[in-house]
């Protein structure tokens, strides 16, 4: 399950930009110099899909953040949904935690489908700071 929400968080990828930080001093990073007082934003919906990164990065494919045997979870290091270094989300483990309470909670309750003729397309986004997607319609059917 949680190698499914990981990869729903990378696919889905909701926050296409981090929020802004200052350089504190100059800098270089690979071949790029970066000077002091320069706004940097990370690409997360960049490095979600950056195929020097990701097998495939294309396809939805929970098994990457599973060990060869898939028995347990692997931490990638391009997966920075909540941040990485001194700057990560303090609240990560409560938001993980509350997405797994909610998410399991609805699949042992629900089965969920596309409406009819309602086909979902998690690429066609409205924009790219806040990825949100256009509106669609799901059948949730309860599990008795």
């Amino acid at each position: 399950m949680e190698a499914t929400i990981n990869e729903v968080l990378r696919y889905g990828c909701t926050v296409g930009l981090t929020i802004q930080h200052r350089t504190t001093c100059a800098t270089t990073i690979s071949d790029y110099n970066i000077p002091e007082n320069t706004i940097v934003l990370a690409n997360l919906y960049g490095i979600s899909r950056d195929p020097t990164a990701w097998e495939e990065p294309e396809n939805f494919m929970p098994k990457r953040f599973l060990n060869e045997s898939l028995t347990s979870l692997v931490r990638h290091e391009a997966f920075l949904f909540f941040g990485v270094g001194k700057r990560f989300c303090i609240g990560e483990q409560l938001a993980r935690n509350e997405i797994f309470l909610y998410t399991v909670a609805l699949i042992q309750k629900f089965r969920f489908r596309p409406h009819v003729g309602n086909w979902i397309d998690p690429t066609n986004c409205l924009s790219h700071t806040l990825v949100k997607l256009k509106p669609f319609h799901v059948v949730f059917e309860k599990i008795d």
